[in-house]
């Protein structure tokens, strides 16, 4: 039973942050297309549903490259996609770039091959695979520190090849890679406007209904799947989001290790609190979270602020809670 309860949480959770963002990817991919080659910048904190919303929008708008049937024989591209998905390397040079790109398509760089040398095998392979789309995760690693590559080293890489084919370029990764974007003019402006996935905020009405319908769905995908529950819906919303600062991902994350140490079909809270103090160090407290009878909005607070400020990224106060969380943080 437990393998079928991991894959109901397999499931993409539609919620609407979640869809806000799909829909507009797959209007930004539309239009990148129609002009002839954009880069798309799909930023969020980690744990977000970033690579999640790659692969259902891979799934949605892919479609066999543009080849004759005769072709696509030849080449041994049936089933294929124009819309591929690819992972750009920690500390990444020029060499490992091109080749995270190059494994994307599916071909394979060779070690003595010069990064000059790749360039010319990565257009030829795009051409030749009739490829449309790449999405990169990980696009963030080239501005981490240890990166063997210049900023804008790393970003002319993406500007050249939207240039030489016409590409379209999805990066998708934590919010610092767009300092890269706004310091090279030439990727700036081939880029739509950056797509964002943030987590949601518990001070703002709407976004605390959005964290706990993605709750209830994840919930419900399990007892659809066989599995009973044993705990308060609400109750749960509250603890859940404090331990994870409103990322989907990371609810989802916690439901998985929770499911992993199940007795019995039914899913108690314990079984949560377990797989919440499993996953997590103890700077996020989640003993606290699960020990204490409700949580307090400022945990909750602090927990959002904490996710934001880890990725870089400012929060605004909406109430006293919120001031109180960053002025102490």
């Amino acid at each position: 039973m437990t393998d079928a309860l991991l894959v109901a949480l397999e499931q993409t959770i539609h919620h609407p942050s979640y869809e806000e963002a799909s829909n507009r990817l797959t209007e930004a991919v539309s239009i990148a297309r129609s002009i002839q080659g954009s880069a798309i910048f799909l930023s969020g904190p980690t744990r977000c549903g970033k690579s999640q919303l790659l692969r259902d929008t891979q799934a949605k708008l892919g479609q066999p490259p543009e080849l004759s049937n005769d072709l696509l024989a030849l080449s041994g591209l049936e089933g294929a996609s124009d819309f591929v998905i690819g992972s750009i390397p920690t500390k990444p040079n020029s060499k490992t770039l091109i080749t995270a790109m190059l494994e994307a398509v599916g071909v394979k760089a060779g070690p003595s091959q010069s990064a000059h040398d790749l360039q010319a095998r990565l257009c030829f392979a795009v051409r030749d695979k009739g490829i449309r789309v790449i999405a990169l995760d990980e696009c963030s690693h080239c501005a981490e520190r240890g990166a063997h590559l210049s900023k804008r080293g790393a970003t002319d890489h993406f500007k050249w090849l939207i240039d030489q084919t016409g590409i379209t370029l999805i990066l998708a990764g934590l919010p610092k890679f767009q300092s890269l974007i706004d310091e090279n003019e030439q990727l700036r402006d081939r880029t739509l406007s950056t797509i964002e996935l943030n987590p949601y905020s518990w001070s703002s009405g709407s976004d605390a209904t959005g964290f706990a319908t993605a709750l209830s769905e994840a919930l419900c995908n399990l007892q659809a799947a066989g599995a009973h529950l044993d705990f308060g819906f609400e109750d749960m919303v509250v603890r859940l989001y404090g331990v994870t600062g409103g990322r989907i991902g990371m609810m989802v994350r916690v439901l998985q290790v929770a499911v992993l140490k199940m007795k019995s079909q039914t899913l108690t809270f314990k079984d949560i609190s377990d797989g919440a103090l499993t996953l997590t160090q103890k700077s996020l407290n989640a003993r606290h979270l699960f020990e204490t009878e409700v949580p307090q909005k400022i945990d909750l607070v602090r927990a959002y602020i904490r996710v934001m400020q880890d990725a870089g990224l400012e929060v605004t106060p909406e109430s006293l809670a919120d001031l109180e969380a960053l002025e102490a943080a």
